[in-house]
């Protein structure tokens, strides 16, 4: 089919026309091959740091393994040397106040009654009794439990007044009594509780540990 168009050459449809350059042709394409380049040569670049790192991490992973009995046997020294230390601390605590216990024990023991005996005498750490006592400040009172049995009642009333007058203890209270039969005897067995009236403790020496002891027992 012809087609005709009377319109003016101003109004009519131009067709539109696009050519490129052969110059920037090749210019685009030699860009286009230089970024490629370019990000070849970043890939490579990178998956050689990343292999290089892993064998790095490989070497010190083996390295590790290799060292681990030392580093076990080191762990080992450290803990028994903390161990060492606070019994040595412990040590140095009680013959410090040896004389304390000393004349503790001979206190209490001058007090026994006949038809009573002692069995176990425990005196609290402050930690556990719940004080915080500043190097050089007055040790305080420690709550403490003596336990024992007894053949009457009577001698166990009459230790108790003995204790009453004592300077190294106070707040003497009973928490159990219970009778023990046997087919040969019978007892009470009492447990009481007290204040231990501790003397002043000194501070520790310069560059020792500082460490309470968990508690005695006698």
């Amino acid at each position: 089919m012809i087609e005709i168009n009377l319109l003016p050459k101003e109004l009519q449809w131009k067709r539109f026309s696009f050519a490129l350059d052969k110059k920037l042709v090749g210019l685009l394409a030699v860009g286009i091959v230089i970024v490629l380049g370019l990000a070849g040569y970043s890939f490579i670049l990178q998956v050689g740091k990343i292999s290089s790192l892993q064998k790095n991490i490989a070497n010190y992973k083996a390295e590790t393994e290799q060292f681990a009995p030392e580093i076990a046997k080191i762990d080992d020294i450290n803990v028994k040397k903390g161990q060492l230390m606070a019994r040595m601390t412990a040590i140095e605590l009680l013959d410090r106040n040896r004389e304390y216990w000393v004349g503790l024990m001979q206190d209490i023991i001058g007090r026994v009654p006949e038809y009573l005996w002692l069995t176990s005498i425990q005196e609290a750490s402050a930690a556990a009794a719940g004080k915080t006592q500043p190097a050089g400040a007055p040790a305080g009172s420690v709550k403490s439990t003596i336990e024992g049995f007894s053949f009457s009642l009577n001698a166990l009333a009459t230790f108790i007044v003995r204790l009453k007058k004592s300077e190294i203890m106070s707040n003497i209270e009973i928490t159990s009594i219970a009778l023990q039969e046997t087919e040969e005897t019978k007892a009470y067995l009492f447990r009481l509780t007290c204040d231990f009236n501790t003397p002043k403790a000194e501070a520790p020496a310069e560059g020792a540990p500082a460490a309470g002891i968990a508690g005695g027992q006698f």
